[in-house]
């Protein structure tokens, strides 16, 4: 999403956030692991059961691919391209993309404003869908002044 804006500016009138991984930070696979490790607990079980299916039929050859690929993927230089509003969504319970990281992006784009959901975990928009969209909606309602 942070590269599609960066490379195509004019393409998308705004973005929207909800934990976005891998930028600025891209920890090594071990750490991605241990961190959806941590995570998976504390998602809600009717998330949790469906999550492992997906993951189970993905295979861990793929996830190791896909975790290897974030590891390596380097789209924090490309954030300052970034010229759209953008909203960051920080769950304050999710140990998977550190509230730090957040306010790295922020730093980084010029128009950015950061939402904090105390107790949401990685998966906000399943825990607090209410909070999201409500945030969703104010953030927009902004951009039409």
């Amino acid at each position: 999403m942070f590269d599609l804006a960066a490379r195509y500016p004019t393409f998308p009138s705004a973005l929207i956030a909800c934990a976005p991984t891998g930028i600025p930070e891209n920890p090594s696979v071990r750490v991605q692991f241990l961190r959806l490790l941590l995570d998976l607990p504390r998602e809600r079980l009717g998330l949790l059961l469906p999550g492992l299916r997906a993951y189970t039929r993905c295979g861990p050859r793929r996830m190791y691919r896909l975790a290897r690929d974030q590891e390596a993927h380097m789209t924090g230089p490309l954030l300052g391209r970034v010229e759209v509003p953008t909203l960051l969504l920080d769950g304050l319970a999710d140990p998977v993309v550190q509230s730090w990281t957040l306010w790295e992006i922020h730093e980084a784009i010029p128009h950015t404003v950061i939402r904090q959901i105390p107790g949401a975990t990685h998966a906000m928009a399943d825990s607090f869908p209410c909070t999201v969209a409500q945030y969703t909606l104010d953030f927009l309602n902004l951009m039409e002044r």
